[in-house]
């Protein structure tokens, strides 16, 4: 039993060191990407939306759709300002928000992720999927898939407890490209609300 078990963990490792390494070394970051909403009601309303994601170490970055929606979410390092659709503004610390973003969470610290996570590990051909299962119970996310096409980040889905899935097709993954700073300013909470969008 002893050996099953070391094995086990052996495993468990081994598969968080292959996800760990893609996400390692990263100081910016920049994606594209479309992403697919599921709601769990009537019918299952589906929301289409595209966006983009700007990242630089430690923990800044810039989540803003380009289609879809108006909103998007800026980090300065330390807050969080949140700009819905409405115009609705709210500043958070980002420390205690970040599990909400999970790929910019394993980005910002890799080496966390056996520690908080189950990983199943499963392999098709060129495909590898890796499911991860946090071990809190106090988590945002049931459930956070990434999928690997020939060692390309292809696709990234995220289950709520309620049921609501998000499917975020990533089209470009660049790391370590020059990011300006001007990207992280928090300032659409200070602006008067008929200015804002």
């Amino acid at each position: 039993m002893k050996v099953l078990l070391f094995v086990l963990l052996l495993f468990q490792t081994s598969l968080a060191g292959t996800l760990t390494d893609y996400f390692k070394g990263i100081n910016t970051l920049h994606i594209v990407f479309s992403q697919r909403m599921e709601l769990p009601v009537a019918g299952d309303e589906v929301t289409m939306y595209k966006g983009e994601i700007f990242y630089e170490r430690p923990l800044k970055f810039l989540w803003k759709y380009t289609w879809g929606s108006k909103s998007l979410v800026v980090s300065n390092g330390r807050l969080m300002e949140t700009v819905l659709d409405d115009g609705t503004c709210q500043i958070s610390s980002v420390k205690e928000n970040l599990s909400l973003f999970p790929i910019l969470e394993l980005v910002e610290a890799p080496e966390l992720l056996k520690e908080e996570y189950n990983i199943i590990h499963r392999k098709l051909n060129s495909d590898e999927i890796f499911i991860l299962k946090p071990k809190s119970k106090n988590s945002y996310f049931k459930e956070i898939r990434f999928l690997f096409e020939r060692d390309r980040l292809k696709e990234v889905v995220a289950i709520q407890y309620d049921g609501t899935e998000q499917t975020y097709l990533i089209k470009e993954f660049e790391r370590n490209v020059p990011l300006r700073n001007s990207l992280f300013k928090l300032e659409e909470c200070e602006r008067p609300a008929q200015s804002q969008p």
